[in-house]
């Protein structure tokens, strides 16, 4: 067999400058365009460290398309370990006879160098795992997969109807679950699939939708809790607020030393101090008369109804609160005016924005609707709404 011929150190050094970390590998350094062998580094190795060399190698030898016969010495240089490198070198009798390939040095490879049992080992941790709950399926099932293609060649290996089986036993309780309740028909037809990338997608479509519908009650319960603390904040603020607005404040300290600005002596007396503890109380009613008037709804004075104060109020559906002169319609309320939240689930749920309701019939136009929405039983449309109006 004709031997290699030497590297020069030109060549050496733009060896060394283009190697570059395999992905996935700490131990595997290959060159970018695949023109030299790969390099194992020394460390303690591990089977996907093998199996990324091996690929790296197979690479190697369709770039610089090496014939079987040289696949095994053109990597004899590929070690930096004292242990595989003395291996290599007692082996070379065996190793550069013509009928052996490089599927026997990898095989007696992974015999001298990987730990025993190390194929049982990898099936039970890697391809017999469990789902976690929150995992996605593609990237269990991208992890399992890979796992069985190291295995390839080994008494572990799976085929895809075994591999089919594992995915059954090994997913999530949730989706089982969610499998075991689609439609019949559904169901039917994807037990009935016989190839498995097919039927992985299918479980891949499935486990999305599944984590979407979570994300989204997660999301709505989220709104909720946010939403009720806000309301409990606001609740408790009034209620320590309130007291110290109409409780009676004669007995604060007094500063008697105070200057006052239309005083001729600049000092205040006892009717000042009383005249402004009155005028507190005073701020403090109106204040609160305000809050409760704004927590039962009532609607800004601009938005009554009137484009005027002296002319009478649209007949168009709505029924407003009097006027400044008392001609005017009755006193029931109007629906606070749409915010931009609630503009977006209408929108994107094919709502109409006059009687905020959700899945119309598309010959259901809003600027034509006349089915006004009860203001005394009104509430904020929340997420929840749309969940609940959908077909």
């Amino acid at each position: 067999m004709p031997e290699s011929p030497p590297v020069s150190p030109s060549t050496a050094s733009d060896m060394s400058s283009n190697l570059v970390l395999a992905s996935g590998s700490s131990l595997v350094q290959t060159h970018h365009d695949h023109k030299y062998p790969p390099v194992l580094l020394d460390g303690t190795l591990q089977p996907m460290d093998l199996h990324i060399w091996e690929q790296a190698a197979h690479r190697y030898f369709t770039k610089m398309k090496v014939p079987d016969v040289e696949k095994v010495t053109s990597i004899f240089a590929s070690f930096c370990n004292l242990g595989i490198t003395n291996w290599v070198d007692r082996s070379k009798d065996i190793m550069e006879a013509e009928d052996y390939t490089f599927a026997d040095f990898m095989t007696s490879f992974r015999e001298h160098f990987l730990e025993n049992g190390w194929a049982r080992k990898m099936y039970c941790t890697e391809i017999e795992q469990t789902m976690k709950p929150n995992q996605h399926f593609v990237d269990y099932s991208n992890q399992v997969i890979y796992s069985n293609i190291i295995l390839k060649g080994m008494e572990h290996h799976s085929n895809d109807a075994k591999l089919h089986e594992t995915f059954l036993h090994n997913m999530s309780e949730g989706l089982i679950n969610k499998h075991d309740t689609l439609p019949v028909d559904k169901h039917r037809r994807i037990q009935e699939i016989e190839n498995l990338n097919i039927w992985i997608r299918e479980i891949e479509t499935i486990d999305r939708t599944w984590k979407a519908d979570l994300k989204m009650t997660a999301d709505l319960m989220n709104q909720l809790l946010n939403q009720h603390t806000r309301d409990e904040n606001r609740t408790n603020a009034r209620n320590t607020d309130t007291p110290n607005r109409d409780q009676n404040t004669r007995n604060e300290p007094w500063d008697e030393n105070r200057y006052h600005p239309y005083r001729s002596n600049g000092k205040y007396d006892r009717n000042d101090r009383e005249h402004e503890q009155d005028c507190e109380r005073e701020r403090g009613r109106e204040q609160n008369n305000r809050d409760q008037e704004y927590d039962r709804g009532y609607n800004h004075p601009r938005d009554n109804g009137y484009t005027n104060r002296n002319r009478e109020p649209r007949n168009d559906g709505h029924t407003f609160g009097t006027n400044r002169n008392g001609n005017g319609g009755n006193r029931e309320r109007r629906c606070p005016p749409l915010t931009q939240a609630e503009r977006d689930l209408l929108n994107d749920h094919d709502g109409c924005t006059r009687c905020r309701k959700f899945y119309v019939p598309p010959e259901h136009h809003s600027y034509v609707c006349q089915d006004w929405p009860d203001a005394h039983n009104y509430r904020t449309l929340t997420l929840q709404d749309t969940l609940d109006a959908k077909p």
